[in-house]
């Protein structure tokens, strides 16, 4: 199995998003906390939410298929679907205990729009102190305390005190993106400016950063140190986004922007619906060859992005034919 240690990339996600927060909190009233932080949350869950309520519902029946065909004693669907609430939610590394959860690998994004919620009025409130010393700190101590008690990172549903770990992965990982904003920040505003031998040389690191991560995640046992090489990684992913943010080399600015905007949008039903079809995989795939089965998981994978793209397309146009006679039948409109 390739990248066995592979979860470390969730950290960089993570730090991702929090740059991406850092640099959109711009465009909001500092003065209204509440509303803004209320605003910029909404926005984020409008653009993954459909993408994540297919993929629950596609493995909430995959699930429910295959407890029917094992025979197992299993509480009832409408029970089980409302012990999903937390998923359905984004609640899932909120610590609340419905002890439920179909879709595992969504825990992320409930991860990361809680981390958020906590962070961003720190950042609208104090922006100056947040992105150049705040979010560093936050950062160091909470990894230090995951650290500390753990020694590692693949931990989302330990309770630690107060909260939940992936709870906590999520807010220092955001932290440390809101850093290396700063980071990029000051890197711009001294206007650097690198010769083509500089370029080489920042490429040059850059696909160093990229090939000892990798290196790192698949052979961690092999090294000294094991468990405590998640938080090497995480620096080096530090790194790695300030220089990739920071276009040095030039190289962002050259890359088809229509192309990476439609691979960061299929990137996310690839990533939802991989658990359901995980499930069929395991539940028929013995039925298979292993070059064969693997073959059909791949294609089904990649089926999956279509077909979630026109379900969400059929979706929506039936809420704009629906939505006025929704509004007709349950608001009343204002009278001029």
């Amino acid at each position: 199995m390739l990248l066995r240690y592979g979860y470390t990339g969730t950290e960089f996600f993570f730090l991702v998003s929090g740059y991406l927060m850092a640099h959109s909190a711009l465009r909001y009233d500092a003065t209204r906390l509440g509303q803004s932080t209320w605003q910029f949350v909404l926005r984020k869950v409008k653009v993954f939410y459909p993408y994540l309520l297919v993929a629950f519902v596609f493995t909430f029946v995959v699930r429910q298929y295959i407890f029917s065909t094992e025979g197992s004693i299993r509480l009832s669907w409408a029970t089980d679907l409302l012990l999903s609430s937390n998923e359905l939610l984004l609640l899932q590394t909120s610590g609340v205990g419905f002890d439920t959860l179909f879709n595992g690998p969504s825990w992320y994004l409930s991860a990361m729009i809680l981390a958020m919620a906590l962070l961003f009025p720190l950042l609208l409130k104090a922006r100056e102190w947040f992105v150049n010393i705040g979010s560093g700190l936050i950062a160091i101590l909470t990894y230090a305390f995951i650290g500390g008690t753990y020694a590692h990172l693949n931990v989302t549903r330990q309770w630690l005190y107060v909260m939940e770990s992936g709870l906590l992965r999520a807010i220092a990982g955001v932290a440390l993106g809101v850093f290396a904003y700063g980071l990029v920040a000051r890197i711009k505003e001294k206007g650097v400016v690198l010769r083509p031998a500089g370029k080489v040389l920042v490429y040059g690191i850059e696909l160093v950063l990229v090939a000892v991560m990798l290196c790192i995640m698949q052979f961690r046992n092999a090294l000294k140190g094991t468990t405590r090489f998640d938080f090497v990684v995480v620096l080096l992913e530090l790194f790695l986004c300030v220089i990739l943010f920071s276009q040095l080399t030039g190289i962002g600015a050259r890359l088809p922007h229509r192309l990476c905007a439609v691979l960061g949008r299929i990137s996310l039903p690839l990533y939802l619906n991989q658990r359901g079809l995980i499930y069929l995989y395991n539940c028929f795939g013995f039925e298979f060859a292993y070059p064969t089965a693997l073959l059909i998981l791949v294609g089904a994978t990649l089926l999956s992005i279509p077909l979630t793209e026109g379900i969400l397309w059929v979706c929506r146009r039936l809420w704009c034919a629906v939505k006025p006679r929704v509004r007709r039948w349950f608001l009343q409109e204002d009278v001029a």
